[in-house]
């Protein structure tokens, strides 16, 4: 997907070298769009900052990905049981970390991930899932940046485009609201702080809960059933990357220009 240039920085105790795509040669050079989550990690953080960095590719989904941005090296411990003679117990293995990578931009992915250029809700935006919540992880910092070119000169531009047309595409999709109500059911029920230990009281609040559920999910079982089997129910986050994937494709044709 590029024309060369800095892929990933990694530094070490001792030193920070830089990875990069040695071959000019492009296998495909068109509009792109990168779908990531809070569950996108390590070597998929690599590229999409790699090519978000260069204003190659469009990233789209939830608020970061996980944010994990260093290098583990795993070391057997087999070779320190050798005492044992021949009846050796599996001794197991040790991890370390013993470097840390940083965008061709000289920020770093750990912690903090990468941000969308446009956020889309979803179920795992509104989970507790990440680096960030890991004991003892290392904290965000920053290295200088290294020369990258940019593939699209207009890419801001282009960005304020689509992240309009996604916007006003959403507001209009009975799917997408009830795609909400399905996310405002689950922040409900993991927000709860308490629980009735009253039989009674809490098979209420259980029927409640089903309901609502159940509601919900026949919503968007008979909306499925329109275009799709109910066992290819739509993934609502997906058909958006790929109408902004469209749209991106479409508003590549045409010149853009500030202020238009």
């Amino acid at each position: 997907f590029m024309k060369g240039g800095p892929v990933v920085q990694i530094r070490t105790i001792r030193q920070t070298g830089l990875e990069s795509d040695e071959d000019p040669a492009i296998m495909y050079e068109g509009p792109l769009v990168i779908l990531t989550s809070k569950m996108s990690a390590s070597a998929a953080e690599i590229f999409t900052a790699a090519l978000r960095d260069t204003d190659r590719a469009v990233v789209v989904g939830d608020s970061r990905t996980f944010g994990k941005g260093t290098v583990l090296s795993v070391d057997s411990l087999d070779r320190y049981n050798s005492w044992f003679g021949s009846k050796r117990p599996p001794a197991g293995t040790l991890t370390f970390e013993t470097a840390m990578f940083y965008r061709s931009s000289g920020g770093s992915v750990q912690q903090l991930g990468i941000s969308p250029d446009i956020k889309l809700p979803s179920l795992t935006e509104e989970m507790k899932i990440g680096e960030i919540y890991m004991d003892n992880h290392l904290p965000w910092d920053s290295i200088p940046a290294v020369p990258a070119e940019k593939f699209h000169i207009d890419l801001t531009l282009k960005i304020n485009i689509l992240r309009k047309l996604s916007e006003e595409r959403r507001n209009n999709s009975a799917q997408f609201k009830l795609f909400l109500q399905q996310i405002n059911i689950y922040k409900q029920l993991r927000d709860r702080k308490a629980v009735s230990l009253n039989e009674q009281e809490r098979y209420k609040q259980y029927l409640k809960e089903k309901e609502v559920s159940e509601e919900v999910e026949k919503l968007l079982n008979d909306t499925a059933e329109k275009n799709k089997t109910k066992k290819n129910a739509p993934d609502f986050v997906l058909d958006e990357a790929l109408n902004i994937a469209a749209d991106f494709y479409s508003i590549s044709q045409i010149k853009i220009c500030d202020g238009e």
